[in-house]
């Protein structure tokens, strides 16, 4: 046991680098899976519609990070997709 604490101790950097890493990388796939589905805006029901006139599954950029860590762990729950061919 004292040998994996202390191999923890030794990595804490690089798994910090690692870990910051991955949120950059998941915040960028988030917004541009915000950008690429979220539609046209409306203001009467203020959120975003698709091209079929129903609201996005991506409302906000946290819609993103929420897909993008799903689809990253291959989860895949299934239940927030992208629609566009660009998404």
């Amino acid at each position: 046991m004292r040998m994996l604490v202390d191999a923890l101790a030794d990595s804490a950097a690089p798994l910090a680098m690692a870990g910051f890493l991955a949120i950059i990388g998941f915040l960028l796939c988030a917004s541009a899976v915000y950008y690429a589905e979220r539609g046209t805006p409306d203001a009467d029901l203020k959120m975003y519609l698709g091209a079929d006139g129903e609201p996005t599954d991506f409302q906000s950029i946290v819609d993103g990070v929420y897909f993008s860590i799903i689809a990253a762990t291959a989860v895949g729950y299934g239940d927030i997709i992208p629609e566009t061919p660009s998404g």
